[in-house]
């Protein structure tokens, strides 16, 4: 039997696509941590997922949905189709030949690990690169204008309630493709249904046999084993899962073996008369023989493994399943059977179930009696994680902040089931251990409502509550809500303080000096940041102290003293750098350049601006990088040069969403400087500017300032 061509990753563009793997890992105490690398900007245009093999058998599916994607007719397409089909697998081939196409980038989106269809909108602003704070849809709107990009949505079928969200996002950005890939149509007006058919014979054989001589090397097709093959693939419905599954196993059994206990599999379902059409009764009979050849301990090893979201390391796996496991043969031995997927550095890899075997590890789990322990393990084992972490979010955070955003579907599954079995406790401690993580990650509406969940729900006036008060009272200030923030930050005041916690009382005082600045009582903010201001001394906490002082300087500034504040920003620059605090440097180099302007001394006013920017792109911190550039228009446009400067303008005026809090800063200045460019240019000149300012995302917009502050 000829076999059909076979799309090889490095043959087809999806393979220049894939990831760099994790740079390197840091052993905490008694937690092992694999940080992801850092990506350049370039692939940033994309974050696929690893794919471990080859596309097989879909070349005129591929050529369809290349043509429908590209023609812009329908700009809403969802491959439909049973699990098991190779729905995620032809979307992610589809969007990586259209990455010409798609300047805006092209946006993964796993939805797998999601059970709360109000996070969907999260979800995708976080893929696209952008905080989440207020309505994500509008951000993300906002963000992608009428750039061309491709958002391709994996696994949605369970959140199909999440689809008004999907609908928002599809009408406000006019150039932007969606690719959705569930078991059933999202049901939106505009929406192109694309059903994904098992697969023909010729290309289902070529699968079986491209998986057999993976399991097998020496296994081939003959002529003396063709015909049962082909019978093999047709008794599995084409199904490419299936096909995988039972390709596996040639190292075990020859075809007509594996083909009769594929049949008997479904004598048995047929007898027990499970529901479902045949297709999915190959794939369960598929699945069920699969599972009944592997030994007891891989049994309760590949059940366990179902209480993880969105992927797990070896580390993981080795805290939360059955201690007495040999979990390193197991998941290799699980790996060649092609029930779990691995990727990333031999050393340090990461491993992860495709969501239709991880729903039938779950039911086997549910079968042992064991889920509650394995998901308190995995719950305890994600709360110490983040407990590791929290120290570390502070001054260069990076590797930890990515470490977390890759375990965010774990962590808010970990939450959710905490809540679930009643642990309050643990659930306010998990999400008190995060708070500074979803503010610098800029999930502000995530770390209020999962802050403030944890507040309904843990009302003991101990110390985790009173943790969680001061991530709720940040939250509230970043979100524009000084009240809210002074109600949760009074009540934090007074919890540490009866509980004997100094720390925690001087952090309450910051937060409090916050919400009343933005309240504009700046001689009441004063005062409570300096009373923090000599706690933290006290309490030998410089970084936290060297935080406080850097917002006395801004109140200073804010109350007219300038000398005052340019000597008080010049000794936290010195203190930061002593430090090696590249975020207060960062912050405090944008300050002084300000008022360097602001006193003519143009030269180090740029200098400083550009130091800023550089060092708040190296931290990947998105809002104080858009304070800057705010600060470098202004600058520009003083300077002369005002066609960069409304260039950046263009570009602010999108991504202003970002900023929380900040946004009253970068307000003023915009409309500051947007009075003196229109002054500048001519009507045309100001189109222009606005139209090429408006084609750039905060990457492209951070290098542009870079390079006119030279």
């Amino acid at each position: 039997m000829a076999l059909a061509a076979v799309l090889e990753l490095g043959d087809h563009r999806l393979g220049d696509l894939q990831p760099a793997q994790p740079v390197y890992q840091l052993v905490a105490p008694g937690l092992s941590v694999e940080f992801p690398p850092v990506l350049g900007l370039e692939a940033r245009r994309t974050n696929f997922p690893v794919q471990e093999s080859p596309l097989i058998g879909r070349e005129q599916e591929l050529d369809e949905l290349i043509q429908i994607l590209r023609s812009g007719d329908d700009r809403l397409v969802t491959l439909t189709g049973p699990g098991g089909t190779g729905k995620t697998r032809l979307a992610l081939h589809a969007a990586a030949e259209l990455l010409d196409d798609a300047p805006g980038g092209i946006f993964f989106v796993a939805l797998d690990g999601l059970s709360e269809p109000q996070l969907v909108g999260a979800a995708i602003a976080s893929a696209v690169g952008i905080p989440a704070a207020g309505r994500p849809e509008v951000a993300i709107a906002e963000q992608l204008g009428d750039r061309r990009a491709i958002l391709v949505l994996d696994n949605f079928e369970h959140l199909l309630s999440a689809t008004p969200i999907v609908a928002a996002i599809f009408e406000a950005t006019p150039a932007m493709r969606i690719l959705a890939t569930s078991r059933t149509a999202l049901g939106l007006p505009a929406e192109r249904v694309y059903p994904v058919s098992p697969l023909a014979d010729v290309p289902a054989v070529t699968l079986f046999a491209a998986r057999a001589q993976t399991a097998s090397p020496e296994f081939n097709i003959t002529p003396e084993n063709s015909e049962t093959v082909g019978a093999l693939v047709r008794a599995l419905d084409g199904l490419p899962l299936a096909i995988e599954l039972a390709g596996s196993r040639m190292s075990i059994a020859p075809p007509e073996a594996v083909l009769e206990r594929i049949r008997d599999s479904l004598r048995v379902l047929d007898a027990g008369r499970r529901a479902g059409p045949a297709r999915h009764r190959a794939l369960a009979a598929t699945m069920d023989w699969s599972h009944d050849l592997l030994e007891p301990d891989r049994q309760r090893l590949f059940a366990d493994l179902a209480v993880f979201a969105g992927g797990w390391t070896l580390d993981a796996a080795e805290r939360v399943c059955e201690p007495d496991l040999n979990v390193v043969d197991g998941l290799a031995s699980l790996a060649d059977d092609s029930l779990v997927r691995v990727a990333g550095d031999p050393e340090a890899p990461r491993f992860r179930m495709l969501e239709t075997i991880r729903e039938y590890a779950s039911g086997k789990l549910d079968a042992t009696g064991r889920r509650a322990e394995i998901e308190r393990r995995h719950a305890e084992f994600y709360l110490e994680l983040a407990e590791a972490a929290a120290p570390h979010l502070r001054g260069n955070p990076g590797p930890w902040l990515d470490l977390l955003a890759t375990e965010r579907d774990n962590v808010r599954t970990a939450l959710d089931r905490l809540g679930a079995v009643g642990d309050h406790a643990a659930a306010a401690n998990l999400a008190g251990a995060l708070w500074r993580f979803w503010y610098l990650a800029g999930d502000l509406d995530e770390g209020r409502q999962r802050l403030e969940a944890a507040l309904a729900s843990h009302l003991a006036p101990d110390a985790t509550r009173a943790r969680a008060l001061i991530g709720a009272a940040v939250m509230a200030v970043n979100l524009e809500d000084p009240a809210g923030a002074t109600d949760r930050a009074s009540e934090a005041l007074q919890l540490h303080a009866t509980l004997g916690d100094a720390w925690g009382a001087a952090y309450a005082q910051f937060m409090l000096a916050a919400a009343e600045r933005a309240l504009a009582d700046l001689v009441r903010a004063r005062e409570l940041d300096e009373a923090a201001h000599a706690a933290f001394l006290a309490l030998d906490d410089e970084h936290t102290a060297l935080l406080v002082s850097r917002h006395l300087a801004s109140i200073q500034e804010d109350l007219g003293d300038r000398d005052g504040a340019r000597d008080r920003y010049q000794d936290n620059l010195r203190r930061a750098r002593e430090q090696g605090n590249g975020r207060l440097e960062a912050s405090t180099l944008g300050a002084l350049a300000t008022i360097a302007f602001d006193e003519g001394r143009v030269a180090d006013a740029r200098w400083m601006l550009r130091e800023s920017l550089a060092l708040h792109r190296e931290l990947r911190d998105r809002l104080d990088s858009v304070v800057d550039l705010a600060h470098a228009a202004r600058t520009l446009s003083m300077s002369g040069e005002a066609a960069v400067a409304g260039r950046l303008m263009a570009a602010l005026g999108r991504i202003d969403h970002e900023l929380g809090a900040r946004r009253r800063t970068v307000r003023a200045l915009l409309d500051e400087t947007s009075a003196r460019v229109g002054r500048q240019l001519s009507s045309a000149e100001l189109d222009d500017a606005h139209r090429d300012g408006a084609r750039l995302d905060l990457d492209a917009a951070v290098q542009l300032a870079l390079d006119a502050l030279l």
